[in-house]
């Protein structure tokens, strides 16, 4: 649901396990909202941002398709 979140994990190499733990969202939670089941709070977009900081919130959790990019590290 969030193809540009999803694309900056996979560059990292990470897993929404490991993101989870790094935000402290729970996983449960977390793949619901990955999955667009349920809706990010501000909290946690907030908290996802600071994992991306070289990434605008609009591009991280942009739904319509993979827009952009960000300045990866």
């Amino acid at each position: 649901m969030f193809p540009n979140l999803s694309a900056e994990l996979a560059r990292r190499q990470m897993t929404i396990k490991s993101l989870s733990q790094e935000t402290g969202i729970n996983y449960e939670t977390l793949k619901l909202k990955m999955r667009g089941e349920t809706e990010f709070r501000r909290i946690e977009m907030q908290k996802i941002k600071a994992v991306f900081p070289t990434c605008s919130m609009d591009y991280l959790f942009n739904s319509d398709g993979i827009v952009g990019d960000c300045d990866s590290e």
